[in-house]
Order: structure tokens, then sequence, then C-alpha cells
């Protein structure tokens, strides 16, 4: 058994090469628990995907943010992504939502699309950029969609991919796809994605984050930072395990701040 003297001190350290006074410290709490909790910042509001809710904070003071609006959908969210000032794009088990912010007091939903059968088919995350969501949707892969005309999403194509889709990130006209076997790397240039290259990474890709030609993927036992270099010819450059006993740590989400690569466990 540990003592409590010895318990004490594992608090209290700092981890190795931070100072104390540089850790971060949370100003302020509030709950949005939820089994995905997708968030998303834009200016003085804060999206937050709560089961089948979108919730919408008002977070101008940073010391007391309060919850402003609610927008009752169908299944849980998954993700969230800006279309444009006044549109949100979301995805659950298996919809596509679009959602008119212009009034984020008063969010209201434009549209939805069926894309995918949830559990095994349904959309895992999606990114837009210049009006076209990219969806990973498990087994279905990748699909792409057109969302110039916000009321009318039109699918653009699908390309099937080994393993089960979970995260995507891009970079210019290439998708990068954590495919839970490896990593997809799909040519996006044109309306129907094509499959470019398949990088086996030995290791669970749950979570993708890039800065290129490099790529770290994320599972709930490893971390591994890959070389995309050459696409045809990938080189693992190393890996840290992040495993515990019970298995409490699993990355639902990760982002890149300059040399760093924060993630959000559960």
């Amino acid at each position: 058994m540990i003592s409590p003297t010895i318990l004490t001190l594992l608090f209290a350290f700092a981890p190795e090469g931070i100072a104390e006074e540089d850790l971060p410290v949370a100003k302020y709490h509030f709950n949005i628990l939820s089994p995905r909790t997708p968030l998303l910042l834009k200016e003085d509001y804060l999206f937050a995907g709560f089961k089948d809710e979108l919730r919408v904070y008002n977070v101008r003071n940073r010391l007391k943010p309060s919850q402003i609006a609610t927008l009752k959908l169908t299944g849980l969210i998954n993700d969230i992504a800006e279309v444009d000032d006044n549109t949100l794009a979301l995805v659950n088990g298996a919809l596509l939502v679009t959602v008119d912010i212009s009034s984020p007091g008063k969010p209201e939903k434009i549209h939805q699309s069926v894309v995918g059968v949830p559990e095994t088919h349904g959309p895992e995350s999606l990114v837009v950029r210049n009006r076209r969501a990219y969806i990973t949707c498990r087994k279905a892969g990748l699909k792409v969609y057109d969302l110039s005309d916000r009321s009318r999403p039109r699918s653009l194509g699908q390309l099937k991919l080994r393993g089960l889709a979970k995260n995507l990130a891009l970079d210019r006209d290439r998708c990068y796809v954590a495919t839970q076997t490896g990593v997809a790397i799909v040519d996006v240039s044109e309306d129907k994605p094509r499959l470019l290259s398949f990088y086996d990474s030995l290791r669970s890709a749950e979570e993708i984050v890039l800065r290129p030609p490099y790529a770290m993927i994320l599972s709930k036992e490893y971390f591994a930072s890959i070389d995309f270099s050459d696409i045809n010819e990938p080189k693992a450059l190393g890996e840290c395990t992040t495993l515990d006993l019970f298995f409490f740590r699993y990355p639902q989400e990760a982002l890149r701040s300059g040399d760093f690569v924060v993630t959000a466990q559960t």
C-alpha cells in the first residue's frame, strides 16, 4: 500500500521539464458531460454537442460563461464544423445536419441528410473546407459532400477504406484518414476521392494530427509519429505508450499547438 507521504509527493511534483507556474489552470468549469462532447469556439460563442442537443454558450466573460440556447436534434452529436459565418455542419450516428447560427441565441436546423447507418457505417467525424464536407463513416470509409447550398447538401463521392474510418486531417489536396488499422492517404483534388496509398501502422489509429510532412496517430495505448515525406514509403519515427492498467485514458480529440500535441482524454 502506498503511504500518504508518497502520494503527497507524487501529486506535488510537476511533470519533468515544466515549471509548476507554467501548468494550465482551469479558470472556470461548467458541466457539459456527454459520451462525446465536440466543441467549436466562434468569437464569443461556444457551440457544444451534448448528447442529442446543440448547446450555445456566451463566453464573452471567460469567468462567467452562460448558456443562451439549446437546439434539439436526433442522435448523439459526434462532430461539429464551421461551413461559413452563419452556418455549422454536424454529424451524429446517421445524419449530416446543417444549422443556421446567424443569431447564436436562436440556432435553427436548416436540413438533415442520412449519410450512413448508425454504429457500423455512421459518420464519426468531419472537416469542412471551401464548403465541402469530408466525413469519415467507419466501414463506409470517406464521404464527400458539397455544402454550397446549405439546404441541399449534395453527395460528391465515396471511397471505402481498409478498417474503420475514424478521424481525418486535410493538407492541401490530400486527406489523411485514421482507420484503426492504419492511415489512408486520399487525393481529394477532384469530386470523387481517390486512394493514393495506405500505411499499416501496426498500432490502432483512432485520431490523427498533422504537421506536414509529419503526422501523429493516437489510440488508447499508443501515440506514434510518422514521416509522410514519401507517401508510398512512410517512416515510423517513434512512439510512446499511454497504456494504464484500467484503460482509463482514451483520446477523444487532439490538436496541434506549435511543437506540441494537446489531447482530451476520457
